[in-house]
């Protein structure tokens, strides 16, 4: 009795272990291809940067891997994620090489979480700028009621040091802001009447671009809306 026992326990206990399924995993590394695409700014604004370390880049590496250079961008039009979306594919190894702006395309972001899904890995290289240059913005309201406070900031994006020069803000034909270029943000309020208005700012200073030292920013102003109360009480 106690064998046939046994072996009904010994029995059951293999069904258990069968019905488990039972599997070992084993991790193998299988060795690819190794290769590289490098993808160069081709506008004009990564002109404040040394481009040709692509170049010496690639000349490096060929002789190690496969190394593709792929040019993005043309003059005012910054595509890096058009570029990066067009270039790549599942498993890609990319070198971004660039300014960061990216004014034209896909966002970069969303690039971004599109690439960590395809196992996509793109890496860049922090690059010192070789010229100089600022640039001058007006952000704010382009339309606005009268006789309210309204808020505009001056944003000065820089590249490279040394920027010696002025800004000049106007309104119309009053100044508005004349100061030297020591910080990145000025701001100001002002109440308009009805009727069109032109805020201008603009840089006095040696840099690389000239295009960017003004801005102009035209601002409509709309009367007051009339409006009406009623109430079933008595209110102030």
């Amino acid at each position: 009795k106690f064998l046939v026992a046994l072996l009904r326990s010994l029995t059951f206990i293999l069904i258990l272990v069968a019905l488990a399924s039972p599997f070992i995993q084993k991790d193998k590394v299988v060795e690819g291809e190794p290769s590289l695409k490098i993808l160069v700014d081709n506008s004009t604004s990564f002109d404040l940067f040394d481009s040709s370390i692509a170049e010496e880049l690639q000349g490096k590496l060929k002789d190690q891997i496969d190394v593709e250079l792929v040019r993005v961008g043309s003059k005012d039009i910054s595509n890096l994620g058009d570029g990066i979306l067009n270039t790549v594919k599942e498993d890609d190894s990319v070198l971004l090489i660039s300014d960061g702006s990216s004014n034209y395309g896909a966002d970069l972001d969303d690039v971004g979480l599109f690439d960590s899904r395809s196992n996509i890995t793109i890496n860049t290289i922090k690059l010192e700028p070789t010229k100089n240059d600022i640039g001058v913005e007006v952000r704010g309201p382009s339309k606005t009621t009268a006789d309210v406070d309204n808020r505009f900031v001056i944003k000065l994006t820089k590249v490279g040091k040394d920027l010696r020069g002025s800004l000049v803000v106007t309104l119309d034909t009053n100044i508005i802001l004349d100061s030297d270029l020591s910080k990145d943000t000025y701001e100001f309020t002002s109440k308009l009447s009805e009727g069109y208005h032109q805020i201008k700012a603009e840089l006095s200073v040696d840099d690389t671009f000239k295009q960017n030292n003004v801005f102009y920013k035209t601002v409509k102003v709309v009367p007051k809306p009339i409006l009406g109360f009623m109430s079933k009480e008595d209110a102030p």
